[in-house]
């Protein structure tokens, strides 16, 4: 069933549509909440709770072509919730912020592309992991999900001109870095 129509009969109230939704997109949910936030547990509980309030309110929800960006800005969203919760009960400040996320690759990010030798992961890793948090998160959602400027404008509550410039600006800061460490590696060869 394609995107649009699986949406419109979970939409209707169809269960079977809504298993189908929960089914195909969790593991890609998990995982960019597991970016955000890292605590498997919140994360498993914030997706719950995605899916319970959209079953609650699915006869008023607006029609959706693609479901896996819509599903993303409602997990960042539902997080940012559960974020501030956390912090008005505990009446300090949290290392986490609702506007950056700290996005944290690993490599399991790596293995599924498999394209690097495992020398070249752990220089890129640690290259990746250097850049400012919305510069982690954006590079995330552009190459390693794959969604469009518009998308993740969506997902970001950006325009997609700042997304393409966080993007801009993340290669460049990505360039910066790899140069930077090539000087490091041949510095430390003729040594």
């Amino acid at each position: 069933m394609p995107n649009q129509s699986l949406w419109d009969a979970f939409r209707q109230g169809d269960e079977e549509a809504f298993t189908a939704i929960f089914s195909a997109e969790y593991d890609a949910l998990y995982g960019y909440g597991m970016k955000l936030l890292g605590d498997a547990e919140l994360v498993r509980d914030s997706i719950q709770e995605v899916f319970q309030k959209l079953w609650e309110r699915r006869a008023a929800l607006e029609p959706v072509e693609i479901i896996k960006p819509y599903l993303f800005k409602v997990l960042r969203r539902q997080i940012s919730d559960v974020i501030k919760s956390m912090n008005r009960r505990a009446a300090r400040q949290q290392a986490y912020h609702e506007d950056e996320f700290a996005v944290v690759y690993s490599h399991e990010d790596f293995l599924i592309a498999e394209q690097f030798s495992s020398e070249q992961n752990s220089r890129l890793l640690t290259i990746l992991n250097q850049l400012p948090t919305r510069q982690r998160e954006v590079i995330y959602l552009k190459y390693f999900d794959g969604f469009s400027y518009e998308k993740i404008s969506e997902i970001m509550n950006l325009t997609a001109q700042s997304v393409r410039n966080l993007v801009y600006r993340a290669i460049q800061t990505l360039k910066e870095l790899l140069l930077t460490f090539l000087v490091l590696v041949l510095q430390a060869s003729h040594r």
